[in-house]
């Protein structure tokens, strides 16, 4: 899907809207943030660090055992595999999204209305 040359970090999760944000800070080398936001968040499965991240294709594993830890059936659209050192991590949500922003360092992406 996609691949990045970056190290990311949970960043910010908002428990009321069930909102996670996974990030890439600005640095020398990369003015910008990239920010992976995931709305609707039913289940995550995360280390806190997560160098040079992909973001790949669910596998019918992968999907059998979301559908095991949610206790519904979770359709392959609402489910985001996150891979970091060989490892797949599993987030269960209704929707994500890559953006890139300038926002300073300590500034959340999520819509807090």
């Amino acid at each position: 899907m996609q691949k990045f040359e970056r190290s990311f970090q949970v960043w910010d999760y908002w428990v009321s809207h069930s909102q996670l944000l996974v990030r890439s800070a600005a640095d020398i080398s990369h003015p910008q943030n990239i920010d992976i936001t995931f709305g609707g968040v039913q289940y995550m499965e995360l280390p806190a660090m997560l160098p040079e991240l992909e973001l790949a294709e669910p596998v019918p594993d992968e999907q059998r055992r979301a559908t095991e830890i949610v206790g519904r059936a979770v359709p392959v659209e609402q489910l985001f595999v996150l891979v970091t050192r060989g490892r797949r991590y599993l987030v269960v949500a209704l929707g994500m999204w890559v953006t890139e922003n300038d926002m300073p360092f300590m500034k959340s992406s999520l819509d807090r209305i």
